[in-house]
């Protein structure tokens, strides 16, 4: 009987001196349908999370239609956990996961990888541009401060709050269920363009209900935008081999916005650098920690 050999016992062997292939990532095998059933999942369980952090603040004042600014800060911190939490479950399902296999690693050549995401960044602002004058969106409708609509009083702490969550945790766990998971999950069978699409679509379709009750131009333009913006950080997960540009993309647009939407100047030249340390820190401890213990690749 032939012995069964390993991977890399079947690769040939190298020249003295020479160095070592560089390490592939490791195929997790995830099967397409796991990415919008996934995003569902996350979305059911993430609401009645919310319901049942509603529920509990009742007895410090509001109501289901207008719960607390506190609540509203911790139901959002649930969405967001469930979304990592989601990602991690239905992966495992298929086997034990890593940080790798979301793309926690860094990009494989910097530079390019830089490149690439300042050439993302630009396009995302001319889409955001040519949206919001095709929809004829106003200025006074781009400068909307969603914390209104949220009973946070401009200047407590909860502001501050907020940033974190908008600034960091957004992009953190956003970045790892859609582009980390689901994209990798429909590549398969859509192919590098339609799996980039089709994960983009989904990420603007769950922002939808961020715009109920706003004007019509205002929510299609940002749709729209929000469309390209997933669509596009896909392709820069696929160009740089890693999600680590992606997260930091993300957190910039939102240091940005946030702060516009606050009408911020120089605070936004400390939130930015602030939202990428942390950030960093988190992808940071995921590689640190969450790593096999053993060169996880395929042959």
């Amino acid at each position: 009987m032939r012995p069964v050999t390993t991977s890399f016992e079947t690769r040939p062997e190298l020249p003295d001196g020479a160095p070592p292939p560089p390490e592939r990532p490791r195929r997790p095998g995830w099967q397409p349908w796991m990415g919008p059933v996934a995003v569902v999942t996350a979305l059911v369980v993430a609401m009645f999370g919310g319901l049942i952090v509603y529920a509990i603040a009742m007895p410090f004042g509001g109501s289901f239609e207008d719960p607390p600014a506190a609540a509203n800060l911790v139901a959002t911190l649930v969405q967001d956990a469930v979304f990592v939490g989601v990602a991690i479950a239905f992966a495992a399902g298929v086997s034990r996961p890593y940080a790798a296999d979301f793309g926690l690693r860094p990009p494989a050549k910097p530079g390019p990888a830089i490149g690439w995401s300042a050439l993302t960044y630009v396009a995302i602002g001319v889409v955001g541009v040519v949206a919001s004058a095709a929809f004829g969106v106003g200025e006074d409708q781009q400068q909307e401060n969603i914390l209104d609509d949220l009973g946070v009083d401009p200047g407590s702490a909860m502001v501050y709050a907020w940033a974190a969550v908008v600034c960091v945790l957004a992009p953190l766990c956003e970045e790892l269920l859609f582009r980390g998971f689901v994209f990798p999950a429909m590549r398969p069978r859509l192919g590098v363009f339609g799996a980039a699409l089709a994960s983009g679509a989904i990420f603007g379709a769950i922002h939808i209900t961020n715009y109920a009750g706003e004007e019509a131009n205002l929510a299609a333009a940002s749709i729209v935008t929000l469309v390209f913006l997933g669509t596009a950080f896909a392709l820069l997960y696929w160009k740089t081999g890693s999600l680590l540009p992606c997260i930091a993309l993300h957190a910039v647009n939102n240091s940005v916005a946030f702060g516009l939407m606050q009408d911020w100047t120089w605070e936004i030249a400390v939130l930015l650098p602030l939202s990428l340390a942390a950030c960093g820190l988190a992808v940071w401890a995921a590689m640190r920690f969450w790593r096999p213990s053993a060169p996880s690749f395929v042959g």
